[in-house]
């Protein structure tokens, strides 16, 4: 298994003991760090649906960053919907 493998398997664990305590907030770092390790990978449909767990923590409480965090995840979807629908 190499680093990112690892790094995938450490944050599904991190993420579903988060869910099972109930720790919103560590399942909502944790998967915007997934989203982060798939976005590096190319796999942006997975990061993309990562990352939103966090911007949906971030809305509920009001976080100072999520204008941060929503621009970032637009970027991807953006960079999703022109590798999905080449220009012409």
């Amino acid at each position: 298994m190499n680093e990112t493998e690892q790094a995938i398997l450490n944050l599904d664990n991190a993420i579903a003991i988060a869910k099972e305590i109930g720790d919103s907030s560590g399942e909502a770092c944790a998967s915007w760090n997934l989203g982060k390790v798939y976005k590096k990978l190319g796999k942006l449909e997975s990061a993309i649906a990562a990352m939103e767990v966090r911007i949906n923590f971030e809305r509920k409480i009001g976080h100072p960053d999520i204008k941060k965090h929503e621009e970032e995840l637009q970027e991807l979807r953006t960079k999703l919907t022109s590798n999905t629908h080449p220009k012409l």
